[in-house]
């Protein structure tokens, strides 16, 4: 079926070819079926998937929505990615599955020279060091795990004439320890807008609008925030009830949201380091899933890193993990190593302009190549609005 024959057809129809053909779910829910087809030449040789979400405004700068923009993936690197993933989904339900107790126990795809796909399946056993200070380690031994585990795998994608399989896919256990990024204030002041806002050992540098409120909050990790939240908000107020909008801080979620309680909050990416020569950004929106893994991730393709104390640095994106059983939890990593302080940054793409970013993603602690964060569209999923 090519692509004026694919414009043609119903929803109903297109949403089944569409998931065949290697359009993902989140391009489904994200992008529109004309988007899609247009984007695609020939479905033969490539697969459309929505790249980003960019944010509209009425003539005030208000925001009134946000629109689809599309992109295309060579097939044969889609297969190569998408068998990966696959892998890695099969290895994940299986830790779920077979130690319960060890939510720690997680998989990702890293690249790899001895792979078919030029990808792995990487399986951390970690020890989470959380926010009180405590530990959480899996209830089973590395042995046990790897012993559970096959050393290679074989997957395929779609179906029929589409169909595509990859075999010999490596599966690795690698140790690691993930360290909360917490500290103490250092001393930024409150300047009613983001990157100003004083929180117990993290980051506060960029605005998410909330649709349901419809009004703009800051964003940051979870596990910065406590439960008194007295030490940072806008000292104008002094009820601090309901600065926390929400807060999440699990093995695989770390994000919460903040009123700033502030007429004059800024909706960009505010460089909250003095020193750093680096100006403040408009947000346009935020990259997709498809588009960390398709485009970024293991390109050395530069995107970059800002955090409290690190400042803003470019870095590149080395690990990706997909969970199809949930869309609130995706995670990437980038090499940039974290500093305490740094969790509740942002990690985004340079617009060509110079003047704006696209949000990748939420910094929540450290990984094994470095930063480990939530993506955009996780948080995205979570949270009724988006990143502006």
């Amino acid at each position: 079926m090519d692509s004026n024959k694919l414009d043609k057809i119903g929803r109903r129809r297109f949403m089944k070819v569409a998931s065949t053909l290697g359009i993902s779910a989140t391009s489904l829910r994200l992008g529109t079926q004309e988007g899609l087809v247009q984007a695609m030449d020939d479905p033969k040789q490539e697969v459309s998937y929505v790249s980003r979400m960019r944010v509209i405004t009425d003539q005030d700068g208000n925001p009134i929505g946000r629109e689809p923009e599309y992109s295309t993936i060579a097939r044969d690197k889609w297969v190569d990615l998408e068998t990966t993933t696959k892998a890695q989904e099969q290895i994940t339900n299986r830790l779920h599955r077979t130690f319960p107790n060890s939510p720690t126990l997680h998989a990702s795809i890293t690249p790899s020279d001895e792979s078919p796909t030029g990808h792995e399946v990487t399986v951390y056993y970690a020890a989470k060091e959380m926010a009180d200070g405590t530990v959480v380690e899996p209830q089973v031994s590395r042995q046990q795990v790897q012993g559970t585990l096959p050393n290679k795998m074989t997957a395929t994608v779609g179906k029929n004439q589409w169909s595509a399989e990859r075999s010999g896919i490596p599966v690795r256990v690698t140790e690691r320890v993930v360290e909360r990024q917490t500290s103490g204030y250092t001393g930024y002041d409150w300047a009613e807008i983001p990157g100003g806002c004083k929180i117990n050992g993290g980051t506060a540098c960029s605005t998410f609008y909330h649709t349901n409120e419809d009004e703009y909050h800051l964003i940051t990790a979870g596990h910065v925030v406590d439960s008194s939240p007295s030490d940072w908000g806008n000292p104008t107020k002094s009820d601090t009830d309901g600065w926390v909008i929400d807060k999440v801080d699990q093995a695989n979620k770390d994000y919460a949201l903040l009123r700033t309680y502030s007429d004059n909050a800024k909706t960009m990416l505010r460089n909250d380091d003095g020193s750093n020569p680096d100006t403040d950004l408009q947000i346009y929106g935020g990259l997709t899933d498809d588009t960390i893994r398709n485009d970024f991730y293991g390109t050395r393709k530069e995107v970059k890193y800002q955090g409290r104390e690190t400042g803003r640095v470019t870095t590149y994106v080395e690990d990706f993990s997909e969970n199809t059983s949930s869309s609130d939890d995706q995670t990437f990593q980038v090499t940039q190593s974290a500093t305490s302080g740094d969790s509740g940054g942002i990690v985004f793409n340079l617009d060509s302009d110079g003047n704006g970013a696209w949000v990748m993603g939420v910094i929540m602690d450290y990984g094994y190549y470095g930063a480990r964060c939530n993506t955009a569209d996780s948080v995205e999923y979570a949270y009724p609005g988006y990143f502006h």
